[in-house]
């Protein structure tokens, strides 16, 4: 299950005064960088009057020192201010819960997303390209070195795997409805034209009887992607 994320209501705050609480403490940190930058040109200036050339030199590293520094006073003034604030406590106790989802938030995503590419529906949400993309992925998974040949003049072929001295050329199929026998047909004609042994048809719907029968007595196996994610290859 998705974890869920902490409401400030539940800390007694809303989502404009947890705004407002942070606003403070950046609004002095900007005004620290903005302090910055007349106090380090002066200071730049200063030195450039006292050792001339020397001091054009020695001044830039003089003005960043200023420019850090007074940006990191006007942080340290904005987390006082912020700190401050009557209902802080309760801030801190949302912000401590916000961080606890995040971090659950960043185990749950990688996890839910191998569980997601399980489901026959997330399959059947994709475009033809992003299925080949995700067939090739689950393929090499299994062991499988695979080959994308590309949109433009692969001749019916996919992707090509190999393993075990055995190449393999597969079509792949994001149709909402059965694959029929056509499909099949087109396939076996590339397998000649290309001189190899074994094809495979992955499809994200199954296939007509028509299709199976033509496919018997074939190097042709027709894979609906529900068989090849629950295990089969």
């Amino acid at each position: 299950m998705r974890p869920s994320e902490p409401a400030a209501d539940l800390f007694g705050l809303t989502e404009a005064r947890v705004r407002q609480i942070e606003n403070i403490g950046e609004s002095w940190h900007v005004l620290g960088i903005l302090a910055g930058l007349p106090i380090g040109c002066a200071a730049w200036v200063a030195l450039v009057s006292v050792v001339d050339l020397l001091g054009f030199y020695l001044g830039l590293p003089l003005f960043l020192a200023v420019f850090l520094a007074s940006g990191l006073l006007g942080e340290w003034l904005g987390d006082r201010c912020r700190s401050r604030q009557p209902d802080y406590p309760r801030y801190n106790e949302y912000k401590t819960a916000m961080e606890a989802f995040r971090e659950s938030l960043r185990d749950y995503e990688p996890r839910y997303a191998k569980w997601e590419r399980k489901q026959l529906d997330w399959w059947q949400s994709l475009s033809g390209a992003s299925f080949e993309t995700e067939v090739a992925k689950l393929l090499q998974s299994k062991g499988y070195s695979v080959t994308w040949t590309g949109r433009s003049g692969d001749q019916g072929v996919d992707l090509v795997l190999r393993r075990d001295d055995r190449t393999i050329i597969v079509q792949c199929k994001a149709h909402k409805q059965k694959v029929g026998q056509g499909p099949v047909r087109d396939l076996c004609g590339t397998m000649q034209h290309l001189g190899v042994v074994e094809a495979w048809l992955v499809s994200t719907s199954e296939f007509t009887k028509a299709a199976k029968t033509f496919a018997e007595g074939k190097q042709i196996k027709l894979k609906w992607i529900k068989d090849l994610i629950a295990g089969e290859s």
